[in-house]
Formats: C-alpha cells, structure tokens, sequence
C-alpha cells in the first residue's frame, strides 16, 4: 500500500509545480525574456508639432496646414504665432511660450536726425482657459546718436470671449499696464478681432483706448489698426497689409482730434524654421500736431519671435 501512496504522490508533483504559485526564478527568467517597457515621460508640443484636431464631415476640407484646427480652443495653427506687428489676435494656445524682440524707428522725412528708435523684448505665455499673459521690457533711443535708456516696462493680460469659430471675429480683450520711467503710468484697453476671410486670407482688427494714470495732463490716446495678409507658401511665407490711425488728446481739449497721425504699408512673415517667425511691416504716413500742416514720416517695424 505505502509504495502505490508514493508512486501517486510523484505522478502528482510535476503537474503542482506547474499550475502552483510561480517561483522567483522563474519569474527572473521571465522578465528577461518579456522586458516591460519603460514609461515615456510626456512633453510639451510646440505648436507646429501639435496634431490637428479631428474634423467632422460638415466641415471642410483645409487646404493648408496652417489652417488646421489645433489645441483646447481649437483654433488655426496660424494663430499660435503673431501676423501683424501693429494688431494682435486671439490668445496663444495652452502651454505655449515664445519671445520676441522688436525694432522700430519712425522718421519725419523732414528731419531725419530726430528719428525714434525703439526696441522691445517680450514674453508670451499661454495660461490655459483662454488667457494670454505677456511681458515688455522696452528701450529707447533718441536720434541716431542719442543715448538708449529703459522706456517702460509693461503686462498684459488677454481672454478670448469664446473658443475659435464661435463667435463672429473670435473678439479677445487685452488689458495691459505700462509703467513708464519718464512719466506717469498708463493703462490700455483693446478690443481683438479676427479670422479667416477665405482659405489662405487672414486678417485682424484692434480699437484702441489709453489713459495716463496720473499727471496733470491725463492724455488720452485713441487708435483703430488694421491688417491683412494672404499664404504665399504653406507655415512659411505670406504677404499683406497694414493700416494704422492713432489720435491724442488732454484734459484741456478732449475730442478734438487735432493731434492724429495716419499710417499704411505693406507687411511680410517669413518662417525660415517651424519654430521662428520674422514680421516686418513699412509704415508710411503723415502726422499732424495741433491741427498743423501734415509731416511725412516712416515706421518700419521688424519682429523676430521664437517658440520655446
């Protein structure tokens, strides 16, 4: 009896082990043959490298990359970087950073050697739920020899009304504050509109209202700017327009608009690489002082701007 109770017993070991509880070497040997992969860190998308968003069958088709519905706002590719240097549009998308340095000189073509020249440093962060918050240093110049000092420092906040396409002109408020170290400080109020006239067109839109926060002067300035641009070649060239009207007044004379200035040219983007962009607008006009006679001037103005 005993020798059947020990040939049952080792007839039943072998199929233990393998439906029993698994051993640690085994479970070594199995690890090296079946590694587990590693996780992947997620990072942070550019906006050229952000997918396009799925479109319905109502929607059409869009011809140009750039045009393709990206980010939580599901708005155009185009719009994640700045078109027109005198108008702005809409808010960068979440997560978004860029820098940007400007460079203007404006010029009365009847005294060249009192030209102003400006440059500008900013940064641009998209905060999420449709706010954009940026951030100036800017530095003048007066006169081709004139020394460069620290002119203002500024912030701005934006919010989109609506996501992209929701409502007419896709209308974003801006608010900035300027702090002026020849002066008192200003705040700015602008309206933002914009969009896509057709595939390949865009164009922008900004109404324009700042006050002195202090002084005896309290100016007020009014200013209604204007641009419009159509894609040469796809995320890498365009051409346009811009127009620009800007008015002064004080406490003393409000509304009179004897001090205005009118200005229009032509503007270029060109994106030698998916992450930069080169804006540059020729503005010609005439300003008029205390209801003078107009003087010519120019104002071309260059951005150089980088995704981070």
């Amino acid at each position: 009896m005993f020798p059947l109770c020990l040939a049952a017993l080792g007839a039943a070991l072998p199929a233990f082990g393998q439906d029993g509880v698994a051993q640690p070497a085994h479970e070594a040997a199995a690890a090296k043959e079946n590694p587990t992969p590693a996780a992947v860190e997620p990072t942070r998308q550019r906006s050229w490298e952000v997918p396009a968003l799925n479109t319905t069958l109502v929607r059409a088709a869009r011809p140009l990359a750039e045009e393709e519905l990206i980010g939580d706002y599901a708005q155009p590719r185009w719009t994640a970087r700045r078109r027109f240097p005198t108008t702005r549009l809409y808010v960068v998308p979440a997560g978004t950073v860029q820098l940007e340095w400007w460079y203007e000189v404006k010029t009365p073509f009847d005294s060249p050697a009192d030209s102003r020249i400006r440059s500008q440093y900013e940064l641009e962060l998209g905060l999420g739920h449709r706010l954009q918050l940026d951030l100036y240093l800017q530095a003048r110049q007066s006169g081709v020899q004139g020394p460069l000092f620290l002119e203002e420092e500024k912030a701005e906040l934006r919010y989109a009304l609506a996501d992209w396409g929701k409502l007419w002109g896709n209308p974003t408020l801006y608010l900035e504050y300027v702090h002026t170290n020849s002066g008192p400080p200003r705040a700015e109020l602008k309206l933002l509109v914009g969009g896509e006239a057709a595939p390949s067109w865009h164009w922008g839109a900004n109404a324009v209202f700042e006050r002195d926060l202090g002084g005896s002067a309290l100016t007020h300035e009014y200013a209604l700017t204007g641009g419009v641009a159509y894609t040469v070649t796809d995320q890498a060239l365009s051409v346009g327009a811009e127009v620009k009207v800007e008015s002064v007044d004080d406490r003393t004379a409000r509304l009179d608009f004897r001090n205005y200035e009118v200005q229009a040219g032509p503007s270029v983007q060109w994106r030698p690489v998916p992450n930069v962009h080169v804006d540059l607008v020729a503005l010609f006009g005439f300003e008029v002082e205390g209801g003078g006679a107009p003087a010519a001037v120019s104002q071309p103005l260059l951005v150089v701007g980088c995704e981070l």
